[in-house]
């Protein structure tokens, strides 16, 4: 029982050792309404894309919906319980429409870099996913808006991975719009990672880069050392738990302890790794049993062995760490013992 314990400990450990967290953001200005070649909204293609992703989460990952145009809409998280806690991920990012007349980026960063901080979301065990069409018109374009976005890498920590995943060329393979030239601005931000796709089928592998990527070495090392215990821990579990018995029990050929005194008799089923007697306290208590340790059967690769926790000055007609065998019989304290 202990070491299944610790098992569940270490796997526990490990489980929320690789929780990640994921923001993921959605580009709901009006633009985003565009239809491509085969009647598709921009939109449309933006939320299929992701939805292949959230269901390749993990339990224990936490994930944040955030639509933004001019305004920033972050909904409460939801940790990934199950298909079902997916299922509802999926159904909060579809509900969502294309409402909003202008796209502010620079607002949607800086509350993000606000909800990473008060949330105390840890930067190397997170990401951000933004999908847009790439274009940026704030409501009120200002000098002091412009400096801003050009700082943009002041606002997180340098260990935050971003993923900007443009969806512009879909509508047009032609150079940028003239209303955006943030690809390039966002491409000198350290922490942000420029993604732009040109064909519909790039999306869901970019949108799969962003939440795949960043995995770095430790995280590897990590995941190596957490499956090896696991897998020593649990082969340990069956060796000592189901082997070994198996063994001693083909070794010996023995299947019951009767024990007798003047006045109690007692048959106790030999099986497993380890039977305790006493006369006290455990599973197998003999009563008035003038033996004052506790007296051991222990499966072992050469049969059932039993181990005395004292012998000195005491009456044990049986030496410590004898093999049992069918048919033996020995006397401890007051009782006497047949081996069946």
């Amino acid at each position: 029982m202990r070491f299944v314990l610790v098992f569940c400990l270490i796997f526990i450990l490990g489980l929320v050792g690789f929780s990640d967290t994921y923001v993921i953001v959605i580009d709901t200005s009006l633009s985003m309404v565009r239809k491509l070649p085969d009647g598709r909204r921009i939109y449309d293609v933006a939320l299929m894309s992701l939805s292949n992703s959230v269901f390749s989460l993990k339990s224990g990952d936490v994930v944040y919906i955030v639509d933004f145009n001019e305004n920033v809409y972050i909904r409460p998280p939801i940790r990934v319980e199950g298909e079902h806690t997916k299922e509802v991920i999926y159904k909060i990012m579809t509900g969502t429409q294309p409402y909003g007349k202008w796209t502010f980026t620079y607002r949607m960063l800086e509350e993000i870099a606000t909800l990473i901080k008060v949330s105390n979301i840890p930067p190397d065990r997170s990401k951000v996913i933004i999908i847009s069409d790439g274009i940026d018109d704030p409501p009120i374009k200002t000098k002091k808006y412009s400096v801003q976005l050009e700082k943009l890498s002041t606002l997180f920590d340098k260990n935050q991975l971003i993923y900007y995943i443009s969806l512009e060329k879909l509508i047009s393979s032609k150079t940028v719009s003239p209303k955006s030239e943030l690809a390039k601005q966002l491409r000198e931000t350290e922490q942000i990672r420029v993604i732009e796709v040109s064909d519909t089928n790039q999306v869901s592998y970019a949108v799969e880069t962003a939440f795949t990527g960043g995995d770095n070495i430790l995280d590897i090392v990590l995941y190596i050392s957490v499956t090896t215990i696991l897998v020593v821990l649990i082969g340990f579990i069956v060796f000592s738990n189901f082997v070994i018995p198996s063994v001693a029990s083909k070794k010996s050929g023995i299947t019951n302890l009767i024990c007798s005194s003047a006045k109690v008799k007692k048959t106790i089923p030999i099986k497993g790794h380890k039977i305790s007697i006493s006369g006290s306290k455990g599973k197998f208590v003999l009563p008035g049993w003038t033996y004052p340790g506790e007296m051991t059967i222990k499966a072992t690769m050469k049969g059932y062995m039993i181990l005395f926790s004292t012998t000195s000055g005491l009456l044990i007609s049986i030496p410590d760490k004898s093999i049992l065998s069918r048919g033996m019989s020995f006397d401890v304290g007051n009782y006497h013992f047949e081996v069946s």
